[in-house]
């Protein structure tokens, strides 16, 4: 199993956080590897409803293909929980901590490494911690209201 995180603060309340990270519509404005997400069913936020996603072509990650997300748990502006049942299952974490200056969020993706790919697990590994680097500086600059 692989794993990759980042922690970041965000001068906003956990509920408003929350709500924007349980819509997976949002992924494209602060995920450069996502090209757009529809919801298929349900309402962000509960249990079961599911989004699908497409990767940009450019992305490394099987660009321009369409993977299917579904809310696994929720517990509102604490966590949230997406999972995709593709060749390597992936589940994508969301916890959210109140804290002074608004709400600390720690996104996990874990990654079931299965048939080929498991002898290239450490790679794929690496590869996914250096790419998220980046990302949680971007969702803070997507939902902290400009200076």
């Amino acid at each position: 199993m692989g794993r990759a995180s980042f922690t970041v603060t965000i001068d906003r309340p956990p509920d408003e956080v929350f709500a924007f990270v349980a819509d997976l519509r949002n992924l494209d404005s602060w995920y450069p590897a996502i090209a757009g997400a529809v919801l298929i069913a349900g309402q962000p936020g509960e249990v079961g409803s599911q989004f699908d996603l497409t990767t940009e072509r450019e992305s490394g990650i099987a660009g321009g293909d369409v993977i299917r997300y579904t809310t696994e748990s929720v517990q509102p502006g604490v966590s949230i929980v997406f999972v995709a049942n593709t060749a390597s299952p992936v589940a994508d974490t969301y916890e959210l901590t109140p804290v002074d200056d608004g709400t600390e969020l720690r996104y996990t993706i874990d990654v079931a490494h299965r048939g080929w790919r498991a002898p290239l697990g450490p790679l794929i590994d690496r590869a996914a911690r250096i790419g998220l680097r980046p990302l949680g500086g971007a969702l803070k600059r997507r939902l902290e209201p400009e200076p």
